[in-house]
């Protein structure tokens, strides 16, 4: 083998007791396969996980609007690599209020969709994920949900939640109501996060969710 013929990223591997043979580099990404013949081969990456992206918020806050709007901090723009991988939504926050309700939805504001959504009945709210509290004093409690989302395009989209409550009540975010100055786990301040996975499309099949 003429070591003049290489280029950078090419590789020189035995194909014999006395032979070798060069193993052009590949044009993008690949891995490696090694055959028990010893047969050296660049193959296509046919993992399930592609890609993941989470935006992690500390950061406290408060809304009351009985009319879903997104959540800023919660905004991720997320750029698909192949059209048709699913997305996996995940999202877990902590709200505080009394005795009320608070809701939303994930929100594909690039194509206007709402994302894993409840069926339409009448003019009822269509959400993808509720979590209500019952108490004198507003503790702290999770909201999450997981939703999966086919890839329109290899377009960059701007992913949101969208966040609602019953009856204007105000809802705190990351924080109790009370929100006292003290050491007590009552008054402890929380976190959340929003992730979205990319998996290639041959992960997973099925149908039924409610996109809107």
């Amino acid at each position: 083998t003429n070591i003049s013929s290489f280029a950078a990223g090419d590789l020189l591997y035995a194909t014999g007791a006395t032979t070798l043979a060069k193993l052009a580099k590949p044009a993008s990404n690949k891995f490696l396969q090694n055959t028990s013949g010893g047969v050296l081969t660049w193959e296509t990456v046919a993992g399930a996980v592609v890609q993941k992206k989470i935006i992690h918020d500390p950061t406290i806050g408060s809304f009351g609007s009985n009319t879903p709007a997104a959540y800023a901090p919660y905004n991720m723009t997320f750029t698909p690599t192949v059209t048709g991988n699913i997305l996996q939504l995940d999202h877990m926050s902590y709200w505080s209020s009394r005795s009320t309700q608070v809701g939303g939805y994930f929100y594909d504001s690039s194509n206007t969709v709402k994302i894993a959504i409840g069926n339409a009945e009448g003019s009822r709210q269509r959400l993808s994920f509720l979590m209500g509290t019952s108490n004198s004093n507003s503790w702290v409690h999770p909201m999450m949900n997981t939703a999966y989302y086919a890839a329109p395009s290899t377009s960059a989209i701007n992913f949101q939640i969208f966040i609602g409550c019953h009856g204007n009540t105000t809802f705190y975010h990351n924080r109790n109501n009370q929100n006292s100055n003290n050491t007590d786990i009552d008054n402890a301040r929380t976190t959340g996060f929003f992730s979205i996975t990319e998996y290639a499309s041959t992960v997973y099949t099925g149908s039924g969710q409610g996109n809107a």
